[in-house]
């Protein structure tokens, strides 16, 4: 049987799906790829300490569209789609199965997840289900876990705009908005309840955390765990970090079963203070 199903196609399944391989763990992944689209992106300074960790060091050669300085060091532009697809990239060269299919349905017995049905009928089992479906949270849904809300609705809107111009981040009226230089023009995401002239897509962006983000078979990644508005710049850097940090715990855990409660509470602990850390200073920002 698969030591690890990963439901997702994101960066924290991918990163999951990677150092899970790396540390000898069978590994399968399922996930419809996101639709390719203009989404850019601001990766996180840390984000290439994360990579190198992966042992792809050298990815974001290949995908960096420009660079901002930021105190935790270069923080790349990047597009979404580019930057995943380099990454899916990664994982099919370690020889990890990768089915680009919708998970129809998760199979929970005695409140175990113990595999997916696919939207082809075709059904997948694992010892473990790593949840990186992001807002999705197809795992934490089918087995009715506790999603707790800390800000009120947020919103945030994304589009791109001919006029040249820097990077830069300023508030607004309704929140804030971020610009950064693409293809001659510029690339904007922007926080707010009404949607701005030229957006091209919006989407929820409210606090929130799943409890417990780990059990009995289960753990959740990234998105899926807890999220927080862009303005945090810490998204897809979080991503790589869970996905790491939880295939990490899933080898300690089949090297000593008998660890399998205090790993499991002690990442839950960590996604935990993860969340802490990046909702307090956006709550001071937002209460300036």
């Amino acid at each position: 049987m698969t030591d690890v199903l990963v439901i997702g196609a994101g960066p924290a399944a991918l990163a999951t799906a990677l150092s899970a391989s790396a540390q000898g763990l069978s590994v399968r992944v399922v996930g419809r790829q996101r639709p390719a689209r203009q989404q850019v992106e601001t990766l996180h300074g840390r984000v290439p300490m994360w990579l190198q960790t992966l042992h792809c060091g050298d990815l974001l050669s290949s995908v960096s569209r420009g660079t901002w300085s930021s105190p935790a060091g270069p923080a790349h532009h990047v597009l979404r789609s580019e930057f995943d697809a380099a990454l899916r990239q990664r994982v099919l060269a370690r020889g990890v199965s990768m089915l680009d299919e919708q998970v129809a349905q998760v199979l929970v017995e005695g409140q175990r997840p113990v595999g997916v049905v696919l939207a082809s009928g075709e059904t997948e089992r694992a010892r473990w289900c790593v949840d990186g479906s992001g807002r999705a949270r197809v795992v934490a849904r089918a087995l009715g876990l506790a999603v707790r809300t800390d800000s009120g609705p947020m919103k945030a809107w994304r589009g791109l705009s001919d006029e040249p111009g820097e990077t830069r981040f300023e508030r607004t009226e309704g929140g804030w908005r971020f610009e950064v230089p693409f293809d001659g023009g510029v690339a904007w995401t922007e926080l707010g309840a009404i949607r701005p002239e030229g957006a091209l897509a919006g989407f929820d962006v409210s606090w929130s955390r799943v409890r417990p983000c780990a059990g009995r078979g289960y753990l959740l990644v990234g998105d899926a765990a807890a999220t927080v508005d862009p303005a945090s710049g810490q998204g897809v850097m979080t991503a790589l970090w869970s996905g790491c940090v939880a295939s990490a715990v899933l080898a300690r855990i089949k090297r000593q079963p008998n660890m399998e409660p205090w790993l499991l509470a002690t990442y839950d602990g960590w996604q935990a203070e993860r969340y802490a850390e990046r909702i307090g200073p956006l709550g001071a920002y937002y209460a300036a």
